[in-house]
């Protein structure tokens, strides 16, 4: 799976944003382009995992069946 940069257009610059462990599935940002929700799938089931701000760990806040899915689309307006 892959990791996450941040790249500066102008410069090129590559800043790390999130460093996969192996089981995240898929990335979400917020609409300010802030990462903050993680998909984790270990063996038969998923944890979705959610931070306020990107400066903050990962914490896991649903646990997810491999009976059900669940996939984490977007943000409301106001990135809450």
């Amino acid at each position: 799976m892959f990791d996450v940069y941040r790249i500066n257009v102008e410069t090129g610059e590559l800043t790390l944003v999130a460093e996969n462990p192996g089981n995240i599935t898929k990335w979400l940002t917020d609409h300010e382009g802030y990462l903050r929700v993680a998909k984790a799938v270990d063996g038969n089931n998923t944890n979705i995992l959610y931070r306020e701000k990107e400066n903050q760990p990962f914490q896991n806040i649903m646990a997810i069946s491999y009976k059900e899915t669940f996939i984490p689309l977007l943000f409301t307006h106001d990135n809450q």
